[in-house]
């Protein structure tokens, strides 16, 4: 008969390492109830309460950032809308992005009504500034980049309006954009 030798071990072998199982999904930080009562409710300070409070205990809540982005977007804070819209889009929050477009274009219309004014009088060089300064406020506006290359056009500079037709077939062609011609890198006639 042989004895077992090294320690007293049975010839059994230890059970291979098993891999540490990943994390349970977060929950939520909060029932979301309470804040969609408080803006539907018309209570919009306090649902930015409320929702202030989550973000302070869980800052990854794409959720609740979507939810203060509306609140700022009801009370007319368009800047922290988007903002949070931002953030909520960065935590993968479903029709984030949507809601980032649509701010974005609520804060740039004034400078789109502005240049479209300037251009019909022939003030192009207002018109391009009115659009710049658009393009300060939301850069991933792809109506702004195209609108920019057609006032360049009218002011003579081709270069820089290619320029700008590029960037705006480049936002296009960005994931969140729907996809057709601009996605297979043909690149497409301005109207």
């Amino acid at each position: 008969t042989s004895t077992p030798t090294g320690g007293g071990s049975t010839g059994a072998s230890a059970p291979p390492a098993v891999a540490a199982a990943p994390p349970p999904p977060r929950k939520p930080a909060k029932n979301y109830a309470a804040m969609e009562k408080a803006m539907s409710g018309g209570d919009m300070d306090g649902a930015l309460q409320l929702l202030n409070e989550v973000l302070d205990k869980d800052p990854a809540d794409g959720h609740a950032y979507a939810l203060r982005g509306s609140v700022h977007q009801k009370k007319g804070e368009l800047a922290e809308a988007a903002g949070d819209f931002r953030m909520a889009a960065s935590f993968n929050e479903p029709e984030a992005e949507s809601a980032l477009r649509q701010v974005s274009l609520l804060r740039v219309q004034p400078n789109m009504q502005k240049a479209e004014q300037f251009s019909k009088e022939g003030n192009f060089v207002k018109a391009a500034e009115e659009l710049r300064d658009a393009l300060n406020i939301a850069p991933n506006l792809s109506i702004l980049h195209r609108k920019l290359a057609d006032v360049l056009k009218q002011l003579g500079d081709p270069k820089e309006a290619e320029k700008e037709m590029i960037k705006a077939n480049d936002l296009d062609k960005a994931p969140s954009a729907p996809k057709g011609d601009a996605a297979s890198g043909t690149p497409t006639a301005s109207k």
